[in-house]
């Protein structure tokens, strides 16, 4: 998902001047980027949070790979299709049906939160919210679930939980 929002919100001009200069790949990427730290520093956060990565850290660096739009703003750009895959915590052993986010069913839905939600694993990441963007003023703020049933809010966690690959909601 990762590699997926750099190639989906940016032209085919950017996209190569991005893989010609790789300067600001690199630093993202880098030490500071969302995959830091050392073996021993990963270690203590497992042992200290129960994961690795704080999940609103993540996300602020997944803003420059998908820069900061939203699949609608990125379709509209681009002309590319992305389907990011996310399940929502379900509790009390009910199944939870992933979701597939993209232009069509979540169009306001911030990129970045989505690719968050993709990489929240037991152990690296805790379950998030999804973003969307206010039309009004552009901030983010939590995405209502047209279909949710209470207020309480949904949070997602990586879209292979419930089935590997969601072969019927993709088609």
């Amino acid at each position: 998902a990762v590699v997926a929002s750099v190639a989906y919100t940016r032209s085919d001009e950017e996209l190569k001047q991005v893989l010609a200069d790789q300067t600001d790949l690199f630093r993202e990427m880098g030490p500071g980027g969302p995959l830091h730290g050392s073996l021993f520093w990963k270690l203590q956060q497992i042992l200290k949070h129960g994961r690795i990565y704080n999940a609103d850290d993540f996300q602020r660096h997944m803003h420059w790979f998908a820069m900061g739009l939203t699949f609608r703003e990125a379709f509209e750009k681009t002309g590319r299709v992305l389907t990011i895959s996310a399940t929502p915590v379900r509790s009390r052993g009910r199944r939870a049906v992933p979701m597939q986010l993209n232009y069509i069913s979540t169009p306001h839905v911030d990129i970045a939160s989505a690719v968050c939600a993709s990489a929240c694993v037991p152990g690296l990441i805790d379950p998030v919210e999804l973003l969307e963007k206010d039309p009004i003023d552009g901030s983010l703020r939590p995405y209502h679930f047209p279909d949710a049933d209470t207020g309480a809010r949904i949070r997602l966690r990586d879209g292979s939980f419930e089935s590997d690959v969601p072969l019927q909601a993709l088609a």
